[in-house]
């Protein structure tokens, strides 16, 4: 696990086993679809939207290598798939920084799981501090030319306020930020598949 007990803030991330003989993940929850069987876009649940009337949503494709860690990331994006008690841990923690969505499996007899659809967006990157910023390439994708496609040692903001446990960035809404206080209780909670990067 990341270690770095004097930052402020964490990125969310996968507790990658080190053995070699290991599987990766404990599971790989699947691509997701709506009641209609409508697939959602990759990043659908990444950009702080909150989705009114949405009862359940379903998941295709799962793979379970050994068994489902309290804490994955849905098909192809940094999704959050956690278990209820996780997910009742956050909103707990700040309620309104987070939705929750009940997923049911198509291929699998798994219950219990949400998707953590993190709502509060803030502009929240310490351009300073943070290491080399790759951005895509107008010319080979002009619809999103600019736009912020990885940072090295992201640094978050200072003056991000107290109250403020879990979030995505404005700027780049890839990764899930936790603050020291939450990582501190998911991590005394004993829970599964979760690992944190300082930043």
């Amino acid at each position: 696990m990341f270690t770095g007990e004097s930052s402020r803030f964490f990125e969310l991330y996968l507790d990658i086993p080190e053995q070699d003989d290991a599987p990766p993940i404990g599971w790989f929850p699947g691509d997701a679809v709506d009641a209609d069987g409508h697939y959602y876009t990759v990043g659908a649940f990444g950009q702080g939207t909150y989705f009114e009337s949405i009862p359940y949503v379903v998941l295709k494709n799962t793979r379970i290598f050994t068994q489902p860690d309290d804490f994955a990331f849905k098909a192809a994006s940094f999704t959050p798939v956690v278990s209820r008690r996780f997910a009742d841990l956050v909103c707990k923690t700040d309620p309104t920084a987070v939705q929750r969505i009940p997923v049911a499996f198509l291929d699998t007899d798994i219950t219990g799981f949400e998707i953590l659809n993190v709502i509060r967006i803030i502009q929240g990157i310490d351009y300073e501090r943070s290491g080399h910023i790759s951005r895509f390439d107008a010319n080979l994708e002009p619809d999103r030319g600019g736009e912020i496609k990885s940072i090295i040692d992201l640094k978050i903001r200072s003056d991000v306020p107290q109250d403020y446990h879990i979030f995505r960035l404005q700027d780049w809404r890839l990764p899930v930020i936790v603050s020291a206080h939450l990582k501190a209780l998911i991590e005394a909670s004993g829970f599964t598949g979760v690992s944190f990067l300082p930043c």
